[in-house]
């Protein structure tokens, strides 16, 4: 800890802290996100508590608090390696509280040793005791670290990933193959008699680099989650050009409105699902007020004809008795990408289409 250049510390701790901020608002329902943000968390308290010992020349001071934070951090982190190997999420909470409790009777074991050297009682005869629970830490991240080798070298044996899970899993096992390293390399040292508390400048730096590259790792999601709040994800942006249609549509064919609960505004993908299907539902149903339309004709005389149709039932049209017609004869595909494409496609011809049908209507009306 005090090994590290004060920038790099100060400058990777800001990163941290703040990409842990936005995974604590943005990404906390999911049972690993969970263990990633309090693993973040916890390691985040150390540093926090430890750097004004630090700063004042406090430094066994200032290992002692990141060792008691880190101890629970370590819980999470191995609670998580075991999740990513494949044990069972159903029992996941019931396994973290093992692990917490674990590392929290340690923790607290740190704080009254600390406590009560700072009041001058003698701890453990005069064993470095903080120097062998430090040592001790380093069993679970090897472990750790082993176990989400094993996941990943599993994931990237599989085919039919993609180009960013693969590099994901690529990134995690280096980091995880580090863990491994160091870890050996610190139990080594502190059988000869080495603290390991104090690794050194170059493990130092290496291991907040380390940090770092974790923290840009798990930036990814917390990416995504914005684009999916700001609709700039592919399913907000396609939700967006569809919605004109879909207000029309479900505005003439209100009965078709699913009402299966209201659908939050992170889910794109269950948004863009759930228009999909209503604007579908829209059209078969309108179908009936146009019998003669030319339903499968180009898209514009599509959009054209639904349209009308649309009008005719709000206006209170009598419905045609109407052939069985589906989607993928409209589309000429079952593909769900064709038929979403297709959609996009009336979208943008639906502004259009619904103008010419209300000039014509008034004029018919004359």
């Amino acid at each position: 800890m005090d090994s590290v250049p004060p920038v790099v510390g100060i400058s990777t701790f800001v990163f941290v802290a703040v990409i842990t901020a936005a995974r604590w608002f943005l990404l906390d329902e999911v049972t690993m996100d969970r263990l990633v943000n309090r693993a973040l968390g916890w390691n985040l308290a150390g540093l926090l508590m430890a750097g004004p010992a630090f700063f004042l020349g406090h430094a066994d001071l200032g290992h002692r608090l990141y060792l008691g934070a880190g101890l629970i951090a370590v819980a999470y982190v191995y609670g998580l390696a075991r999740l990513l190997d494949g044990a069972p999420v159903e029992s996941a909470v019931r396994r973290q509280r093992r692990y917490n409790a674990v590392g929290a009777s340690v923790s607290g074991g740190v704080l009254v040793a600390t406590v009560a050297e700072g009041l001058g009682l003698s701890v453990a005869g005069g064993l470095r005791w903080d120097a062998v629970i430090w040592a001790g830490s380093y069993l679970p991240i090897l472990a750790a670290g082993v176990l989400i080798v094993r996941a990943c070298i599993r994931e990237l044996r599989l085919p039919g990933d993609t180009v960013a899970e693969r590099l994901a899993y690529s990134a995690l096992l280096a980091i995880a193959c580090w863990w491994i390293v160091t870890s050996c390399i610190a139990l080594v040292r502190a059988a000869i008699g080495v603290s390991p508390e104090r690794p050194g400048t170059i493990f130092a730096v290496l291991a907040f680099v380390n940090f770092a590259v974790i923290a840009v790792l798990i930036s990814f999601p917390v990416v995504d989650a914005v684009l999916v709040r700001a609709h700039l994800d592919r399913a907000g942006r396609a939700c967006r050009v569809l919605k004109p249609l879909w207000r029309d549509l479900t505005a003439a064919v209100p009965e078709i409105v699913l009402h299966d609960g209201p659908v939050r505004d992170g889910e794109s993908a269950s948004r863009l699902y759930r228009m999909t299907v209503e604007i579908w539902d829209a059209i078969l149903h309108l179908k009936q007020y146009r019998a003669d339309a030319p339903f499968d004709g180009d898209v514009g005389g599509r959009a054209l004809a639904i349209a009308y149709a649309a009008q005719a039932k709000s206006r209170g049209g009598v419905p045609e008795p109407v052939r069985h017609i589906d989607a993928a004869v409209l589309v000429g595909t079952r593909d769900r990408s064709d038929e979403l494409r297709y959609l996009l496609d009336l979208a943008a011809e639906w502004p259009k289409a619904r103008a010419l049908a209300s000039a014509g209507l008034r004029a018919a009306a004359r």
